[in-house]
């Protein structure tokens, strides 16, 4: 949800252009009203926007950067990411969005005049995320906005992982800001028939050991969601849950290789 800036309407425009004119010495009977932002008026001009630059097909890197610009000095501009809420009202003509998911986007931006005349089909640009490696391990959502009292649900995924069969790791993070609530398995390790074992410990951390008790011999390759992890909020903060590895097994206790890690980041406001 966001709240518009306070709006003018054009009969005030009207008005105040009256009391200058005055001011100024002149008579009522010289006025003559030239309002651009009263779509009566001939010289109205339409908002319209214009994206200048934004991504190219697919992104390597989880940080996206928009610019546009507008028909007419006086408007301002509201954007969005897929379906989520419009921005406040502003002035800039740029947004940079970071930590992305990978992924299919959509980036809309649209304008308005202080009237409250909006753009009605706003400019929009599609492009895809595809940052993270093969053979990675990472929390998501990589970025989470949340209230006190909310419950957070964070997902431990694997992303072309080959011959995975146990895992030890450990989430950390700042106990005074989220708690733990609970875990739960992911389709993940079992989704060629293994029974999962689950070892959890707090140390203080939440320190999990998830394997495959009876399962395929050549253990688990692919992507997908291993462990998913719920926290209580209980204060506002900006902060980070980080993801340590202790070790990552095959089937014959080798190693398994992870090429990346990645956490996820987190902004806590007030109830």
């Amino acid at each position: 949800m966001h709240f518009k800036p306070t709006r003018i309407k054009p009969v005030w425009i009207a008005r105040l252009s009256f009391l200058l004119w005055l001011s100024c010495g002149s008579s009522p009977d010289e006025l003559i009203f030239d309002n651009p932002l009263d779509p009566e008026g001939d010289d109205y001009i339409p908002p319209l926007t214009t994206i200048l630059a934004s991504p190219s097909d697919t992104l390597m890197i989880t940080t996206a950067q928009f610019s546009w610009t507008g028909s007419h000095e006086d408007l301002e501009f509201a954007y969005r990411l897929n379906d989520d809420d419009f921005s406040t009202w502003t002035l800039d003509t740029s947004a940079t969005l970071d930590y992305l998911d990978e992924g299919d986007y959509l980036f809309q931006v649209k304008s308005g005049y202080p009237t409250g005349i909006e753009e009605t089909t706003p400019a929009d640009a599609s492009f895809t995320v595809d940052a993270v490696p093969p053979k990675s391990l990472l929390l998501y959502p990589y970025r989470i906005v949340a209230s006190v009292g909310d419950t957070l649900s964070v997902e431990l995924r694997a992303h072309g992982i080959t011959g995975l069969t146990v895992l030890d790791f450990r989430l950390e993070y700042d106990s005074t800001v989220i708690k733990p609530i609970a875990a739960s398995a992911g389709p993940f390790l079992a989704k060629d028939g293994g029974s999962l074992i689950i070892i959890e410990e707090f140390d203080p951390y939440w320190h999990v050991n998830i394997g495959i008790g009876q399962g395929p011999e050549k253990g688990v390759t692919g992507t997908g969601a291993i462990i998913t992890f719920q926290f209580e909020v209980v204060s506002a903060a900006e902060d980070s849950i980080s993801l340590v590895i202790e070790s990552a097994r095959g089937p014959t206790d080798s190693a398994v290789e992870i090429s990346s890690i990645r956490g996820t980041v987190f902004r806590i406001e007030a109830s």
